[in-house]
């Protein structure tokens, strides 16, 4: 096992933890969809339906990177770790981006 920063670096396939990080990601875009189109009345209502789509667009590029172009091991714990990140980053950006927290 080769580890490099915290993280495995060995050539493993790892798709169970690459499945459940895609599924989960995709939750979160879900809460950014619903969020946008939903209850919330908006002070930039476009703003928000055009980050919710930024969203959709980088849950892609991410399935697409994890799925055929990284090929080292991702483990649950890094998995976890960056679903918390993209929770943030991508709700936050949402909320904060469309104004409702000015």
């Amino acid at each position: 096992m080769t580890s490099s920063g915290g993280v495995n670096r060995d050539h493993n396939r790892s798709f169970p933890q690459k499945l459940t990080f895609a599924l989960i990601h995709a939750c979160i875009v879900v809460i950014c969809i619903w969020l946008a189109f939903g209850p919330i009345e908006w002070p930039n209502p476009m703003r928000a339906r055009l980050l919710a789509f930024c969203a959709v667009l980088y849950w892609a590029r991410h399935c697409v990177t994890l799925l055929f172009l990284l090929k080292r091991q991702v483990a649950f714990s890094e998995v976890i770790g960056l679903l918390l990140f993209f929770a943030v980053f991508e709700i936050g950006l949402l909320l904060l981006g469309a104004g409702i927290l000015t």
